[in-house]
C-alpha cells in the first residue's frame, strides 16, 4: 500500500510539473505573437510606404507598372501576414485563458468548484485550489492602453 501511495504521489508530481511548463509555455507563446503582431505591423507600414514611392515614381515617370504591381503584391501580402499573426494572438490568448480558467466564466457560470479564488473550505475537501506551484498570476492584464495591431 506505501508504495502505491508512493508511485500515485509521484505520478502526481510529475502532471504537476508538466501542468507548469505547459503554463510557461503557453505564456512564452502568446508573447510571442504580440511581438509577432507588432512587427506585421511595421511591415504594413513600410509596404504601404514602399507602394506609395512606387507610385509616385511611376506618376511622375520615373517608374514602370510592374514596380507598382510588385509594390501591391508585397503590400498585400504584408496585410495578410498581419491578419495571421493576429489570429495567432487571438489563439494564443485563449490558450492562456483556458489554464487560467477565466474562459469558462465569460460564457457560462461555472460550478463553484471551477472558480478562480475557490477555496479548499467551498470545495469541501483537503484540496488546495489553484495548485500552489502553479504561477495563477501568469496571465498578463492589458489595460485600455494598451493597443494590439
Amino acid at each position: 500500500a506505501l508504495l502505491g501511495v508512493r508511485i500515485t504521489e509521484q505520478n502526481l508530481k510529475i502532471a504537476r510539473d508538466r501542468l507548469a511548463a505547459d503554463a510557461v509555455n503557453t505564456v512564452a507563446q502568446a508573447r510571442a505573437a504580440e511581438e509577432r503582431v507588432r512587427l506585421s505591423s511595421r511591415t504594413v507600414a513600410v509596404a504601404e510606404q514602399a507602394h506609395e514611392a512606387a507610385r509616385a515614381r511611376f506618376e511622375l515617370g520615373g517608374g514602370i507598372a510592374i514596380q507598382v504591381q510588385q509594390a501591391e503584391e508585397d503590400l498585400r501580402r504584408a496585410r495578410l501576414s498581419l491578419a495571421r499573426t493576429r489570429v495567432e494572438l487571438v489563439q494564443a490568448e485563449i490558450a492562456v485563458r483556458h489554464l487560467a480558467n477565466t474562459l469558462v466564466g465569460e460564457f457560462v457560470k461555472a460550478p463553484a468548484s471551477c472558480r478562480r479564488g475557490a477555496t479548499p473550505a467551498s470545495l469541501g475537501s483537503g484540496a488546495t485550489f489553484p495548485p500552489p506551484h502553479l504561477p495563477i498570476d501568469f496571465p498578463r492584464k492589458t489595460t485600455g492602453s494598451e493597443q494590439r495591431d
